[in-house]
Order: C-alpha cells, then structure tokens, then sequence
C-alpha cells in the first residue's frame, strides 16, 4: 500500500511540475517575451531587493514541527488532485514564526502553490494571498534542510540595507526532486521588507 502512495505521490509531482513549466512558458508569450530554457543555477549566493507581484495561493494551513514537511506535501497534493486544482507556480512553504522564539508546538506554517485568481478551495485546503510586494530575494542551491543555514546571512544584509521583515518567509522549490540531485535543488527564498 505504501509503494502505491509513493509511486501516486510522484506522478502528481512530475504532474504538477509539467504544469509549473508550461504555465510559465504560456506566461512568457503572453507578456511579449521569448520563452527560455531553464537558466544554470548560479554559482554563488546573491540577496536582491525586488519589487514583485501579488498573487493567490491555495494552501494547507500547518501547526507544529517543521518535521511534518513530509506529510503536509503528501496532504497538499492529494486534496488539490482530488480538488482538481491546477497549481499556477512552484510549490511553497511560507512560515509565519520564529522558531528561535516561538515553541514548537506553536510555529504556524502553510505549504502550498500559486493558482490563478478566484480559484475556488474546499477544506481542508485554503485559499490565502500573498501581499507583499517589496522582498528580498536569495537562492539556496542545495539540499532544502540547508537552507536554513542562508537566513543569518539574509538577515545580515537587510541590516546593512537598513530594511527590517515585514511578512512571513517564503521559500519557492523551484525543482522536482525527483529528478535533480539534493546538492543541485534550487529553492528561492522571499523575505518582505519595510
């Protein structure tokens, strides 16, 4: 039975991925612009400040250890494939807490996907926006449970700009893991910034 839940598992991933790719692409042509392959993955860590859009996101609301990273992406996927949901983007972890200051048990958290404006959601996902328009941006290029070890360095450059968190973090998988090697995994990091 767990060798059918994995092997579903991966072919809603490689699903959702395919539509990530060709909802980019679309995009692309409809803003003017030649689609493009996908770029190499930068060599080094930059921070940039960055003006971006607004957007909705389905989500599935979490509570406690960041550990249940497993089964709230097991979870996710499978109310938005029996939903029908069509992901517009990449998949998503936002966190609301601190989990230097804030117990365990008590982090909040959601992991989710763009989708298009007036999606409609049932429980036990929910329909949130992202409002934040001014971030920083950083790329972590390596295995997700090191990205953590970026923040410190994210952190110290919003001090030296002067900038102070105005939102939760958000971290943007940008690949199937599935298909690329833990060390080559792309994942985008969002702080809001004042």
């Amino acid at each position: 039975m767990r060798f059918i839940t994995i092997v579903c598992l991966i072919g809603v991933l490689l699903f959702v991925f395919g539509c990530q790719q060709k909802a980019e692409k679309e995009e692309a042509v409809t803003m003017g612009e030649e689609p493009q392959e996908a770029a190499q993955a930068p060599k080094e860590e930059a921070f940039t400040i960055e003006e971006v859009k607004a957007f909705d996101y389905v989500c599935l609301p979490m509570k406690g250890s960041f550990e249940q990273h497993e089964k709230a992406i097991t979870d996710l996927m499978a109310a938005v494939q029996e939903q029908g949901i069509m992901p517009a983007g990449p998949m998503l972890g936002i966190y609301h807490d601190n989990p230097e200051v804030t117990p365990e048990e008590e982090l909040t958290w959601d992991m989710g996907f763009p989708v298009a404006e007036g999606t409609e959601v049932q429980e036990p996902l929910m329909m949130k926006k992202w409002e934040f328009t001014k971030v920083v941006k950083a790329m972590h290029i390596g295995p997700y449970e090191e990205t953590a070890n970026l923040y410190p360095e994210i952190f110290k450059f919003m001090e030296e700009q002067g900038l102070t968190q105005a939102g939760p973090i958000m971290e943007r998988f940008l690949d199937n893991p599935e298909e690329v090697a833990p060390e080559e995994l792309q994942t985008e990091v969002w702080i809001p910034v004042q």
